[in-house]
């Protein structure tokens, strides 16, 4: 929602985004938003393909917006969230683990 809100111009300056669902249909187009974005990705996330993010790097640099991507080597969905791990053995799901 972050990621969206970015990019349909809604006045907001800056976004962090944790855990983005890198494929949703984001508006990413010249002059769309202005906000400054930070992405910050697990690359052992394997609820986001790779090909979601190169191809939201595409979009973000062809619509000349200002971005950053900071993927973190071996890190699983939910490495924010400290109860990650606890859940995805209660919901086996043993992808979700914290950082």
């Amino acid at each position: 929602m972050v990621l969206h809100l970015a990019h349909i111009g809604t006045g907001i300056d800056k976004v962090p985004s944790f855990h983005s669902s890198l494929g949703a249909k984001i508006p990413a187009e010249k002059d769309s938003g202005n906000a400054r974005v930070v992405v910050f990705h697990g690359e052992g996330d394997h609820f986001i393909p790779t090909e979601q993010v190169i191809a939201f790097k595409g979009k973000m640099q062809n619509a000349d917006e200002i971005y950053e991507f900071i993927a973190y080597p071996n890190v699983k969905p939910s490495f924010t969230n400290p109860q990650a791990d606890e859940f995805g053995k209660e919901s086996n799901l043993p992808a979700l683990q914290y950082n």
